[in-house]
């Protein structure tokens, strides 16, 4: 195999390492030639975003040309996948793919698996299994294409196994479970289920939302995982494969597909994908504690992972998801699947029939179903590894397994989570409530995380868990709700409006921390785990990332100065080429939620926080001009409007500036609650200043409002980012009483002002001080 090198452009910002790189691959006189940059008239190309430490992730599109057979397709694409992953494959082996070759156990059923394939797939239906083929082509083109990359390279050299774990580990977990047949030929029987291994089958927290006046549909999924599993990899496919082998056959409808996963991998393990544009699938572990249900987890049946994807790139409908899904169960990785069609849901009116499915298996069986009428009826559909359906619940050996799980399992919708999806879902209206509930853990406060023992919570009963948390020397009713390797991951969403724009996604890496605490490797009880070249740390922001793979910063999992200045004021400040093929600059900003919760004073802060990085050509301290209702409304007519124009002029004139509009509604009331002819005006003029508004103008708006639902959705639109600042925590008013008490003479104990903290919820900043 022939190949180039291609050319690795470094961009270093401190401790920031982020580079951006192209390849293509082309056929040429039977042998697969590599070169840099981008090349559609390649069999396929790709690009790889490295940012991994700044924002979590890194971020692969790979594409191929249709102009080429579905074979040559499939292998280019995992070609260049290897290719240009190479050095994260290499790091993700040191910390986990460590195994060479499968054990004799593994091998036999991979043996009888591959004799089965062979045997069925003659005789059976052409376009389900040249698919399947087609997935072993690429699989077997990302080990080739890394060691490509690393010719010359032996001590960099991985074994074949080692790629192929990586896609079939859910599979091959669950056949590790099985009982080994021993050196004398006979099965050795388990004789009550590993905690361990029943405790790790809490893998996942998962929501479908439907807002309340039924605007908005969003959906999304937080892996729960081991912490060195955290080298997160978000990839875009765009793989045209036609139907059959014939070049005249329809392309494939899931063509262009995006998902969260792990180096080597072609199908995510997370399990959260957008699919074909309109489509998407996620899941949560369900498993299987029947021993019966044994017999079934063979190797004749097709591999979990597959079926996953031949489900993903050849269904239509949820409905025939679910039915490509279900063909060749062969009882490993046993999950919920939701599958849910954007194409039938129509803003104000909900869900048609056939738009939202659920699929669970066992070993043995597959059911799935209409769920439609679920999610418009409650206004949501949460997971959380437990069996909606009372048959799979019951065969999977679940309802036995109850007093042993300290009896908070037991029900559905009994558990934790189901208790505090139920409770926390009313508040989710938007993207930015979606993100916090699906990632939310306040385990020392809510009682729903309460347990049996010491010191009687539990990290674990949280939408988004951090059992690395709870205390080493705790008492729990079981291993998996003590201190564990086991936390939230990550955190993917999307919704109507992302849809519309593609496969695209708002993702989060690390686990959780705005109630609880960054992780870092330095402070973690696991800090001896492998996690060579990971994140020191992850207190990284959620990004919203498209279906090109350019990402752009949304916000911290807290509101503050910090997140206004990090993700909204450096980008901007600093020069753009840093940032070409990763995120834009932006240049207007909304701030909203209730009143007292210091919109303005964050503004000031974070404009003050910008002045060392103000150009030196530039004023020493950044220009900020505010302009209030009283400011710029009058009585005369016209007169509103030329005071407006009058404040981006001088904003301009004074650039680098930003404009801040305190109570924005009052400049920009929806057309359809108000007559005025002044305000329609004045509304007029801000959409005509907001549009011209450009990049190179070194401005940026940053508007405050208490009543986003009264803004013209024309405003809401012309505002790049919306950064909610919700009323304080707890812990927050805590830290707020303590400063408002600095230097005031009391007798306060500590308990006490924890008292008056949580007797004081709902209350915002400014109430506390008057209160």
């Amino acid at each position: 195999m022939k190949s180039f090198i291609a050319l690795f452009g470094i961009l270093s910002m401190g401790d920031v390492l982020q580079y951006l790189v192209s390849a293509s691959v082309r056929k040429v006189g039977g042998k697969w030639v590599f070169s840099a940059g981008i090349d559609k008239s390649a069999v396929a190309y790709g690009t790889i975003s490295v940012a991994i430490n700044e924002t979590g992730w890194n971020i692969l599109k790979v594409s191929s040309n249709e102009d080429f057979s579905n074979e040559d397709q499939s292998y280019a694409a995992g070609l260049i996948e290897g290719y240009l992953s190479e050095d994260m494959i290499y790091t993700h082996s040191k910390n986990i793919y460590t195994e060479k070759e499968p054990s004799e156990f593994i091998q036999s059923i991979l043996d009888e698996n591959a004799e089965w394939e062979k045997e069925e797939s003659a005789v059976g239906d052409r376009e389900y299994w040249n698919h399947r083929h087609y997935l072993d082509l690429q699989v077997d083109g990302v080990y080739d294409g890394y060691m490509a990359a690393n010719e010359g390279k032996p001590e960099r050299a991985l074994s074949k196994w080692q790629i192929q774990y990586a896609n079939y580990d859910g599979d091959v977990g669950d056949w590790n479970s099985l009982p080994h047949a021993s050196s004398k030929g006979k099965l050795e029987k388990q004789e009550k289920p590993d905690p361990l291994t029943i405790d790790n089958l809490d893998h996942c927290s998962a929501l479908v939302r439907m807002t309340s006046d039924k605007s908005d549909l969003l959906i999304g999924q937080s892996t729960w995982s081991a912490l060195h599993t955290m080298f997160k990899l978000h990839k875009i496919y765009d793989l045209p494969l036609r139907r059959t082998a014939s070049a005249e056959s329809a392309i494939i409808p899931g063509r262009l597909t995006a998902f969260s996963t792990y180096p080597a991998r072609i199908s995510s393990g997370d399990d959260y994908y957008t699919v074909g544009e309109w489509m998407v699938v996620q899941e949560t572990t369900i498993g299987n504690y029947n021993e019966e249900l044994y017999r079934y987890m063979n190797g004749k049946n097709v591999m979990q992972w597959a079926r996953n994807l031949i489900a993903n790139r050849l269904a239509r409908s949820p409905e025939e998801w679910c039915k490509l899904y279900a063909m060749y169960n062969n009882g490993c990785y046993n999950n919920q699947w939701m599958v849910l069609d954007y194409r039938y849901f129509e803003p104000g009116k909900g869900l048609e029939k056939g738009g939202f499915f659920l699929l669970e298996q066992i070993p043995g069986y597959a059911k799935y179903w209409d769920a439609t009428d679920v999610l418009n009826r409650k206004g949501y559909y949460a997971s959380y590894n437990i069996a909606f359906d009372p048959f799979i619940y019951e065969m999977s050996g679940a309802e036995k397994m109850d007093g042993w799980m300290d009896g908070k399992r037991e029900k559905w919708d009994g558990c934790p989570r189901a208790r505090i999806f139920a409770r926390d879902v009313p508040r989710v209206q938007d993207e930015s409530s979606f993100r916090a509930l699906l990632r939310y853990n306040d385990f020392k406060h809510d009682p729903l995380s309460r347990c049996a023992g010491y010191p009687g919570y539990t990290g674990s009963y949280a939408i988004g868990c951090r059992n690395d948390l709870n205390l080493a020397n705790g008492t729990y009713p079981r291993p998996g709700l003590g201190q564990r390797n086991h936390a939230a991951t990550d955190g993917k969403i999307t919704s109507l409006r992302l849809m519309k724009k593609g496969v695209s996604s708002q993702i989060i890496a690390g686990p959780p921390y705005r109630d609880v605490g960054v992780f870092a490797w330095e402070t973690s009880a696991f800090k001896d785990l492998p996690h060579w070249r990971l994140p020191e740390k992850y207190e990284f922001p959620w990004i919203e990332v498209d279906q090109d793979g350019r990402y752009e910063v949304v916000g911290l999992e807290y509101a503050d100065k910090r997140s206004l200045y990090e993700c909204c004021l450096l980008p901007s400040l600093l020069p753009s080429s840093l940032f070409v093929g990763c995120r834009q600059l932006c240049t207007s900003v909304l701030l909203y939620g209730p009143p007292g919760t210091g919109k303005t004073s964050l503004v000031r802060a974070a404009a003050n926080e910008s002045r060392p990085f103000s150009p030196p050509s530039s004023p020493a301290d950044r220009y900020l001009l505010e302009l209030s209702p009283s400011a710029c409304l009058s009585k005369w007519s016209g007169e509103a409007e030329r005071r407006l124009r009058g404040a981006f002029t001088e904003a301009r004139r004074h650039a680098p500036s930003l404009l801040f509009f305190d109570e924005l509604d009052a400049f920009s009331l929806d057309r359809g609650q108000t007559d005025d002819p002044g305000a329609r005006r004045l509304l007029s003029e801000l959409l005509i200043q907001l549009s011209a508004l450009q990049r190179d103008d070194h401005v940026i708006v940053i508007a405050a409002t208490n009543r986003i639902a009264d803004i013209d959705p024309a405003v809401l639109r012309r505002f790049e980012k919306t950064i909610e600042v919700p009323l304080p925590t707890a812990e927050e008013r805590e830290q707020m009483i303590v400063a408002m008490l600095r230097g005031v003479a009391c007798d306060m104990e500590e308990d006490d002002l924890g008292s008056i903290a949580e007797a004081t919820e709902g209350w915002s900043g400014s109430l506390l001080r008057v209160g």
